[in-house]
């Protein structure tokens, strides 16, 4: 089936988009709407986007207006405009096509807001263009949470000031959403266009990540829920899951095979339906609406495979870990550990770090998220010593369940009492010990 590609672009540069469109032979059907500024650019992609299989859109803040505003979108998003190159050339283009410039009297519409200079002359000293625009992206966000005002408008006022001072000459305009304004104030101004050499490639580029996301997202995926605490898996509360299940895949019209398996439901989909549920792996979305209609707590573990007997393997990867630590993961097809979902101290574990992970969990008893969390905290210490109430603090649990982790990892030989510290209050000398994983202790 052919490809359809929707192209958002300002007004100023809708013309030269249609045109440049039309000199290529592309195996795809293209549509080319044009927004007003930054803030009508959500309607625009709310009404077209749904019949498109991705959008380009014209520069990186106005991608970042629809990530702000759309983060959950599954839709493929690019930004296309000039890059860092293409600009220097235009630059000296316009140089010898136009005598007895001064650079300093050019405004970069880009660099009016960072208050670092604002001319081509304090453009030409920047190492790169790239950090630049990804501060405008950051200011993006702070001036839409700030202030009533896009960040477009902020530069123009800042532009039509400098003009009205007489600090600039002309402006050098990447945000050509502020085009009209600068026409009706009398600015000059020269507004660079991507070649069609460097559109023709962010096109092929998008078409290759399209078909690449359709294969991904045909990949097997299958889901294990149950309950957290084994009291609650009865024969009852398993068909209660059921019955739920079948609701909820109804009602959000997912695709899949829901079976029933001993102590578990078993959901066989495909990755992209799992990418929806998780949004990106980030979050447990059947978890949560489970919580909401059950007097009891589950778990959801994902395995993602490139064949069902694959994912089969890792989703029992994810279901160790959630039987032990009572939360959701994921295990994906290059083998990364991915979890707890919905909690701030989501980590990925890679497959290179894995088998030495489950090797000291195994002997320890305890998850292999677990282990990794500790080495992460001996990481940032820059230390091997660490007390019960530390590890507690930085591993978010009580002070009863860091002593059970530390009584396994003394008994798998990986942790020791090295010393005891006092403390200025009463009570006992807190005992710290010492860490090792890696030839750990005999």
């Amino acid at each position: 089936m052919q490809k359809k590609l929707l192209f958002l672009t300002n007004q100023y540069f809708f013309q030269p988009t249609v045109s440049a469109l039309s000199r290529m032979n592309l195996d795809c059907a293209t549509k080319v709407v044009s927004y007003h500024n930054f803030e009508h650019i959500p309607q625009v992609y709310a009404q077209y986007a749904e019949d498109f299989d991705a959008v380009l859109i014209t520069g990186t803040s106005a991608k970042h207006v629809l990530d702000l505003k759309f983060p959950d979108t599954q839709k493929l998003i690019t930004a296309f405009q000039v890059d860092s190159d293409a600009l220097h050339r235009d630059i000296l283009r316009f140089a010898i096509e136009t005598q007895n410039l001064d650079f300093s009297r050019i405004a970069v519409d880009f660099l009016v807001p960072l208050n670092c200079g604002f001319s081509v002359v304090d453009f030409l000293k920047l190492d790169t263009m790239e950090a630049v625009i990804s501060q405008n992206d950051s200011l993006t966000e702070i001036v839409g949470t700030q202030n009533s005002k896009s960040l477009e408008t902020v530069i123009l006022e800042q532009i039509i000031a400098l003009w009205e001072q007489n600090a600039i000459d002309m402006v050098l305009c990447l945000y050509a959403s502020i085009v009209p304004a600068l026409q009706e104030k009398g600015i000059p101004f020269r507004c660079p266009y991507i070649s069609d050499a460097d559109l023709y490639r962010v096109v092929q580029e998008v078409l290759v990540k399209i078909e690449l996301n359709h294969l991904h997202d045909n990949h097997p995926s299958i889901i294990q829920i149950f309950p957290r605490h084994s009291s609650d898996a009865t024969a009852e509360q398993i068909q209660h899951i059921y019955d739920l299940l079948q609701q909820y895949m109804h009602n959000h019209f997912i695709d899949g095979v829901l079976q029933q398996n001993g102590q578990c439901c078993t959901i066989i989909s495909s990755m992209g339906i799992l990418r929806f549920l998780t949004n990106e792996f980030q979050v447990c979305r059947i978890a949560s609406w489970l919580e909401e209609q059950l007097d009891f707590a589950v778990a959801v573990a994902y395995g993602i495979g490139t064949t069902v007997s694959h994912a089969m393997n890792n989703v029992q990867i994810a279901s160790k870990e959630a039987k032990i630590l009572g939360h959701s993961f994921v295990v994906d097809t290059n083998g990364n550990l991915i979890g707890p979902l919905n909690s701030d101290n989501r980590m990925v574990i890679s497959p290179n770090s894995l088998p030495d992970v489950s090797q000291i969990a195994k002997r320890c008893s305890l998850s292999a998220m677990t282990i990794q969390k500790l080495q992460n905290i001996v990481s940032s210490n820059g230390s091997d010593k660490i007390t019960i109430p530390e590890m507690a603090q930085k591993m978010n649990t009580t002070i009863r369940n860091a002593n059970r982790i530390m009584l396994n990892l003394c008994r798998g030989n990986v942790a020791k009492p090295v010393y005891t510290q006092t403390t200025h209050s009463r009570g006992r000398p807190i005992q710290v010990y010492a860490l090792d994983f890696g030839t750990a202790f005999q």
